[in-house]
């Protein structure tokens, strides 16, 4: 019954965008959201040539992961307590509130990838120890983007940067907010940044 649910839930996630590169369910293989189906999309992402693509494919792959499991489970959960039947309309009714909040809210994983992108490094080296200004500038932008744009409080949004101390995402946030406010060409930055991390 998972494999059948959890195509359910695939075929949900593409309509709604959250999933690319499939047509349909049937093309994904049936152990995808095991362990060993992580490892063959993880190899999958390797065999690309771009580092950054590699880098967010990844990112990409995990996050589907976790929201598939989850939404199985609660899918799994509301049949059992309605005593309803599982099928594709009952998945989207438990579904309802991820696809109305799609696109809403920016995640963390987003912003980072956007932010080196438009700075041309490596998300594994904005969360890395390297302090140089090339990634240490754009690393505070986009720890002042995560507090913006999310509902992340300043440990947690630390720790999605190599586990760095609140103290640092905050002189990060306060350091950008002030410079926006005095140099046009990072607030026009900042403006295209949000646009892109809202595609």
């Amino acid at each position: 019954m998972k494999v059948r649910v959890l195509k359910m839930v695939l075929t949900t996630f593409m309509a709604i965008g959250i999933l690319s590169g499939c047509s349909s369910a049937n093309d994904v293989p049936d152990d995808y959201a095991s362990n060993e189906g992580y490892s063959i999309a993880e190899e999958s992402a390797k065999k690309d040539d771009d580092v950054q693509v590699q880098q967010t494919s990844k990112e990409n792959v995990k996050d589907n992961i976790r929201e598939m499991e989850g939404s199985f489970n609660r899918i799994v959960g509301f049949s059992t307590i309605m005593g309803e039947k599982i099928d594709k309309s009952f998945a989207k009714r438990m579904l309802v509130d991820l696809i109305e909040n799609k696109g809403t809210s920016p995640t963390p994983e987003k912003i980072k990838t956007v932010v080196c992108r438009a700075y041309n490094i490596k998300v594994s080296d904005m969360e890395s120890s390297k302090r140089t200004n090339n990634i240490a500038y754009p690393r505070q932008i986009a720890m002042y983007l995560c507090r913006e744009l999310t509902d992340y409080s300043l440990p947690k949004i630390g720790k999605l940067f190599g586990g760095r101390h609140y103290t640092t995402v905050l002189h990060a946030c306060e350091k950008i907010s002030e410079e926006i406010k005095k140099d046009k060409e990072l607030k026009d930055t900042i403006s295209k940044l949000k646009e892109d991390i809202s595609e």
